[in-house]
């Protein structure tokens, strides 16, 4: 028997002994995990590659939401002969801890969703403040970038300035830098920071980013 007959077998004895609703769905295409035992709830069971030396080893391992993999419980790995007897397993070891993170990735899923529909919300309202803003994703670091290649005056010559905004978590502050910025340009800005220092908060953070979300699912209605 050839490791796919192995899988197909052992996911259709543990869909047995699973029981109702549980049942064997299609396969996933292409290298990587193979039968998917699935239930109506959204949860999803893989059936990895059998090892084998010489006796046949299945791993079983609960599918988590794209972005989600990190809350993973700990599979369950048997001997792919013990059939329906995996189930067994799987309800004692698997099931339980799979309920929990997988509503645990479901609400990080949800949140990091948000996050980034703020941060895109930030990166376009502060793109719009200058003439050639433009903002685009920092995947490294999960952080939207805005850039803004200008020209400002200085001692009757345009200076290049190329200004960087990189705005992370739920897009309530930003990192700046800014290159070949005149002195007397980065004076004014050194002041508005002092005055943003001494007066009093008006305004809770991200107050434009909200307006601006707003807006957006205004104009999507």
């Amino acid at each position: 028997m050839n490791q796919r007959d192995i899988c197909t077998e052992t996911a259709a004895c543990i869909a047995d002994g699973l029981g109702t609703p549980w049942a064997v769905g299609p396969s996933e295409h292409g290298p990587g995990p193979g039968p998917r035992i699935v239930h109506p709830d959204g949860r999803v069971l893989l059936v990895g590659a059998p090892r084998m030396h010489p006796t046949a080893y299945v791993t079983i391992r609960a599918q988590m939401p794209a972005g989600g993999e990190t809350y993973e419980p700990a599979p369950v790995s048997a001997r792919a002969d013990r059939g329906q007897a995996i189930a067994k397993d799987i309800s004692r070891k698997l099931l339980p801890a799979y309920a929990a993170a997988l509503d645990s990735a479901r609400q990080h899923v949800q949140a990091e969703a948000h996050a980034t529909a703020r941060r895109q919300a930030a990166a376009t309202h502060l793109a719009g403040l200058v003439p050639g803003g433009r903002w685009s994703w920092d995947h490294p670091d999960a952080t939207t970038r805005v850039t803004a290649h200008l020209a400002l005056p200085d001692a009757g010559r345009d200076v290049p300035v190329l200004a960087r905004a990189w705005i992370g978590g739920a897009g309530e502050t930003a990192d700046l830098r800014i290159e070949r910025l005149p002195l007397d340009i980065a004076a004014q800005v050194m002041r508005v920071l002092a005055r943003a220092a001494r007066a009093p908060a008006s305004r809770p953070a991200g107050h434009a980013v909200d307006r601006h979300l707003e807006q957006l699912r205004r104009k999507a209605a």
